[in-house]
């Protein structure tokens, strides 16, 4: 907490003033906010619902775990994260405006959200960020606790954003599963199902890129891999590639790979031997369910085996 306000305060700069509440409450001020900002005061307006709720029903623990996942998963995790593209001289000056008080608001909100159950660090940093024009508490012990937004919500950028987050998280596991270093930056493009989804992901491309620790990424409709680029299908919407040219020494990685897939399939069919016996009967069921299990589990890892010697096998 105390990072992020610190972080938060070095953002806003020494002459910020914050927009007032109603400005900040406002339908017509979503028209200046970049998605997202949109999505993030989509899932506040959820966080405070849900601290809310979990105070009138006496179920603190919902009202600690819709404070805690707001602020250290989505606001820490990744408004912050992000902040940087958003903040930059090449951004209009409107555009930084926005966001930085978006950032406000957030931090702002969260701190409220927390007090009841972290009343001292609260009150210490609410008393170090500036006030609204219309905020008039003298401590955060009797600021007004927040209040849901209803028009802040929305449902289908929020699932955009998840859907995001999943492109990211396939890009990052590119990265391990070659093992490349998770910050090493690299060009990537993202293949989109169709046209009006490729034009809603190109605006989240320096987001993706962001979070992804990306040179940066393309967004196309192309059915065609470019060479030398690992492939991961995400689903039938999205497939995403990274351009792996000069990062693998591609025959050394082969050897490995084929060497790992002939150990697989050694203890694979060892396995099957062993559950194939006249005598498998008798084994405790528990034992066999753990067989199954493991037998499953190295059917997997020797098919993405497979398929990461057939992607390399490319890149030559």
């Amino acid at each position: 907490m105390w990072n992020a306000t610190k972080f938060v305060l070095m953002s806003l700069g020494d002459d910020f003033v914050p927009e007032t509440y109603a400005a900040a409450e406002a339908e017509e001020a979503a028209e200046h906010r970049q998605f997202i900002e949109r999505w993030i005061l989509s899932l506040l307006t959820t966080a405070i619902e849900n601290a809310s709720d979990g105070i009138s029903e006496y179920l603190f623990s919902k009202s600690t775990t819709a404070c805690y996942s707001f602020f250290l998963n989505d606001f820490c995790g990744v408004l912050i994260e992000v902040s940087k593209p958003f903040l930059g001289d090449d951004v209009a000056p409107e555009r930084r405006r926005s966001f930085r008080n978006t950032l406000y608001t957030c931090l702002d909100v969260a701190l409220r959200l927390l007090h009841p159950y972290m009343p001292f660090v609260t009150e210490e940093l609410w008393q170090r960020i500036p006030r609204r024009p219309d905020e008039s508490a003298p401590s955060i012990m009797v600021a007004p606790y927040p209040k849901p937004v209803a028009h802040w919500k929305d449902e289908v950028l929020e699932a955009r954003v998840r859907d995001m987050q999943d492109i990211v998280q396939g890009l990052r596991a590119l990265k391990q599963q070659y093992n490349i270093p998770d910050r090493k930056r690299l060009p990537a493009v993202l293949r989109c199902a169709t046209e009006e989804v490729a034009q809603v992901f190109a605006e989240y491309g320096k987001v993706i890129s962001t979070l992804a620790y990306l040179e940066d990424i393309t967004v196309s409709t192309s059915p065609d891999t470019p060479p030398q680029h690992a492939v991961k299908v995400l689903s039938e919407t999205y497939v995403v590639l990274l351009n792996m040219k000069g990062q693998l020494d591609v025959e050394q990685e082969l050897a490995k790979l084929q060497k790992k897939q002939a150990d697989l399939q050694k203890k694979f069919e060892k396995l099957q031997k062993k559950r194939s016996a006249a005598t498998y009967d008798r084994v405790p069921q528990a034992a066999q369910e753990k067989d199954a299990k493991m037998l499953a589990d190295m059917e997997q890892q020797l098919a993405t085996t497979a398929q990461m010697i057939e992607d390399l096998s490319n890149f030559k």
